[in-house]
């Protein structure tokens, strides 16, 4: 009821982040254009990476060109960022939303100067407890998974489908600890009160930035830079990537379908005892009658 279906089918045509703006506002069309955008510029990456990958297939670990592809990575992704940044610069002028965050900073600036008071900063110590507390879990979490899969290659065998069984748990439970964090940032950052918007989303990312760094990169950092096993870390990216690439777009796809079964099964029930409650208050009225 509050969408117009033909407006969303042809969204669904043309993907224009242009459409999206004019019918979901420029917040959410600024997502979708750097999505656009980050594919595009992918393509240049996808070409050095098979490049490397088939020097890796044919040439097994002795390859040379690994230290040439960690620098043609770096140098890619200084250039996407840079390129970005003038990408999106050109879209909020042509959208006629730059300067958007310093007019509402200016709001918040004349409104403290006649006294009104900002976010408390006794309810932003509250929250940061929570946050270390996330991310001491997440560390442990992958720890346990690490020294579950060591005990699996000793009792099963290095190599063994039951030896990877820890890597694709390990792979699962961090999108499920995202997910569960992400409620919990969202509950602290309405509870800290503050009071704009751009406030808002800033506190709000650095939560998700500072717990979801460590929650999906603390493992190959701890593989590569503390057990240096750099065997173990090939086939950790590999099970941690396809697992992931997997449950994430499982979890994407299938959470609308749940979601929309959920409200057509409680309508039906609802309606069913709507109908059912009809029906004995219109057999009492006939046995009153």
């Amino acid at each position: 009821l509050l969408h117009e279906k033909e407006e969303l089918l042809k969204l669904k045509k043309s993907n224009s982040p242009e459409e999206i703006r004019k019918y979901f506002g420029s917040e959410i069309a600024m997502y979708f254009a750097f999505l656009k955008y980050y594919t595009e510029f992918l393509k240049i990456s996808e070409i050095g990476g098979s490049i490397y990958f088939m020097s890796k297939f044919f040439g097994g670990y002795t390859s040379n060109l690994g230290s040439i592809f960690c620098i043609g990575i770096a140098l890619w992704s200084t250039l996407f960022l840079e390129f970005w940044k003038r990408h999106c610069s050109a879209l909020t002028l042509k959208w006629g939303i730059y300067g958007v965050d310093d007019d509402e900073n200016i709001r918040e600036m004349a409104d403290t100067s006649k006294g009104s008071k900002r976010a408390p900063i006794g309810r932003m110590m509250i929250t940061m407890p929570a946050i270390f507390l996330s991310i001491y879990l997440a560390i442990r979490i992958m720890l346990f998974c690490i020294r579950l899969s060591d005990s699996a290659e000793e009792i099963f065998g290095e190599g063994t489908y039951m030896s990877y069984v820890p890597v694709v748990v390990y792979s699962v439970v961090p999108v499920l600890f995202s997910s569960l964090y992400s409620f919990i940032a969202n509950r602290l950052n309405e509870f800290e009160k503050h009071r704009t918007e751009a406030k808002m989303s800033q506190s709000l990312t650095l939560k998700l930035f500072a717990v979801q760094f460590v929650n999906f990169f603390c493992s190959p950092f701890y593989i590569g830079f503390w057990l240096m096993d750099m065997q173990r870390l090939t086939g950790m990216l590999f099970s941690l990537s396809v697992t992931r690439q997997i449950v994430g777009n499982a979890i994407e796809v299938g959470t609308p379908i749940a979601k929309r079964r959920f409200r057509e099964w409680k309508k039906e029930r609802r309606d069913k005892r709507f109908k059912l409650k009809n029906e004995e208050n219109a057999r009492k009225s006939d046995l009153s009658l």
